[in-house]
C-alpha cells in the first residue's frame, strides 16, 4: 500500500513544468494548509514577498513548531516535500489565519505558486478546536458562515493582480470553502479558475445548492471521498464522486495520509462501503426533515453543552472525558424546557431516519431522560 509520502519518493524528482499538477499534488497542498505558518509565510494584505517551501520547513523547525496534537500532523509531509525537486521551490505567500470565538470563525488559507502562471489556493480544514466544529455545523442552516465569506474575499484579492490560472482546494471544511469561493467569487476571477478540489469536504444546505452560482461551478469540482466517508457525505454535495481506497477504518479514513495512491492518481474503490451509504441516507433524511429554525436550535443546544465542558479543543475533551461528560450532562439538565425538548426532538428524528442501533439507543436514552 502506498500513500502521499510514497508518492513523494516516486514523483519528487519531477518539477511541475515537467509533470503537470495532479490529484495527488492537490491532496498534498490541502494537507500542507494545516501548517501553522504565523511568523513564517508573509501575511495576506500586510507583507509583500514569498518564501519557498524548503525555507518554510527550515523556519518551522527553527521555531520548534509542534502540531502533533492533530490526528493528521502536517509536519512529516512538510519535511519530506521540502526535500524534493517537485515541491522545494514552490513559493508560498498570502497566508491568512483568522480565529474569533465570538464570531464563530476558524479560517486559514495560503497560496502556493507552482509556476509563474499557476497557483493553488489551499483552505485549511477544521482544526481541533470546538469553535471550528461549531462553524461546520452552522453551515447546515446559515446562508453564509463567516469562513465562507472570508474564502470569497481571499480568492478575489489574491486573483486581482494575477493573470494566470488558479486551482482551489482543501480537505474537510477546506473543501467546502474551496467550492463556495469558486461559486461566489467575482465573475472575472471565475474565468481564471480551472479546477476545484473538495477532499472529503462537507456539502451545502438547501438554499446554496439551488443557486445558479453553485450549479454553474460544479463542472470544475472534483469531489474526492474515501470509501467509508463520514464527512464528505454531510449535507448536499456533488453527486459524482471519486471514491478512493484507504488503509484505515471508519472515521480514521478522513486522514489524507490513509488514502491510497497509484501512480499520479488514487487507487479507486467501486463504491462507498455499506456503513458510509447507510450514514449518507440517514443524515440526508434527517437534514431534509428539519427546517432552518430546528437546525439552528439543535446546533446552539449542542454547542452550549460542549462549551459547558470547559474544553476548547477536541483533545481536551478527550483527555478529560469524565469531567467533560459530567459537565455536559449537568448543562443538558439545566437547559430550559423548550431548548431541551427541541434537542430531544431532533435526536429522535435522527434516530427514526436511520437503521443503526446506536441511534435507537440514543433515542431511548433521551426518552428516558425527558420523562424524569
Amino acid at each position: 500500500m502506498a500513500n502521499i509520502m510514497d508518492y513523494l519518493d516516486w514523483r519528487g524528482d519531477l518539477s511541475f513544468a515537467a509533470s503537470p499538477v495532479n490529484e495527488i499534488d492537490n491532496l498534498i497542498f490541502s494537507e500542507l494548509a494545516y501548517l501553522k505558518l504565523d511568523d513564517i509565510v508573509p501575511m495576506h494584505g500586510v507583507d509583500q514577498g514569498d518564501i519557498s517551501l524548503y525555507h518554510v520547513w527550515k523556519d518551522y523547525v527553527y521555531l520548534s513548531c509542534d502540531q502533533s496534537d492533530l490526528s493528521y500532523d502536517p509536519a512529516p509531509l512538510l519535511e519530506k516535500a521540502a526535500h524534493t525537486e517537485r515541491f522545494k521551490n514552490v513559493m508560498l505567500k498570502d497566508y491568512l489565519n483568522v480565529f474569533d470565538k465570538d464570531s464563530h470563525i476558524q479560517f486559514a488559507a495560503v497560496s502556493f505558486y507552482l509556476k509563474d502562471d499557476l497557483i493553488y489556493i489551499a483552505f485549511r480544514g477544521t482544526d481541533g478546536t470546538i469553535e471550528g466544529w461549531r462553524e461546520d455545523f452552522n453551515i447546515s442552516y446559515m446562508r453564509e458562515v463567516p469562513g465562507q465569506m472570508e474564502a470569497v474575499s481571499y480568492v478575489n484579492e489574491v486573483a486581482k493582480d494575477f493573470n494566470g490560472k488558479i486551482i482551489l482546494g482543501g480537505h474537510s471544511k477546506g473543501g467546502n470553502l474551496a467550492v463556495y469561493a469558486g461559486a461566489f467569487c467575482l465573475d472575472n476571477v471565475k474565468d481564471k479558475i480551472i479546477k476545484i478540489y473538495s477532499n472529503d469536504g462537507p456539502g451545502f444546505n438547501r438554499e446554496i445548492v439551488k443557486t445558479t452560482e453553485y450549479n454553474a461551478v460544479l463542472d470544475k469540482v472534483e469531489m474526492i471521498i474515501p470509501e467509508a466517508s463520514l464527512v464528505g457525505i454531510l449535507m448536499s454535495n456533488k453527486k459524482e464522486k471519486l471514491i478512493v481506497k484507504s488503509d484505515a477504518s471508519g472515521a480514521m479514513q478522513h486522514s489524507p495520509y490513509s488514502w491510497q495512491v497509484l501512480g499520479t492518481g488514487f487507487e479507486t474503490a467501486p463504491k462507498q462501503n455499506t456503513a458510509s451509504l447507510i450514514a449518507d441516507d440517514t443524515l440526508n433524511n434527517w437534514l431534509d426533515s428539519l427546517d432552518e429554525d430546528e437546525l439552528k436550535r439543535f446546533v446552539n443546544a449542542l454547542f452550549d453543552i460542549l462549551d459547558a465542558s470547559g474544553a476548547t479543543t477536541l483533545s481536551e475533551l478527550s483527555d478529560n472525558k469524565w469531567i467533560s461528560f459530567n459537565a455536559m450532562v449537568k448543562a443538558a439538565k439545566d437547559m430550559d424546557k423548550n431548548t431541551r425538548d427541541n434537542l430531544i426532538m431532533v435526536v429522535k428524528r435522527l434516530a427514526s431516519s436511520g437503521k443503526d442501533v446506536i441511534w435507537n439507543e440514543a433515542k431511548a436514552a433521551f426518552d428516558s431522560d425527558s420523562n424524569k
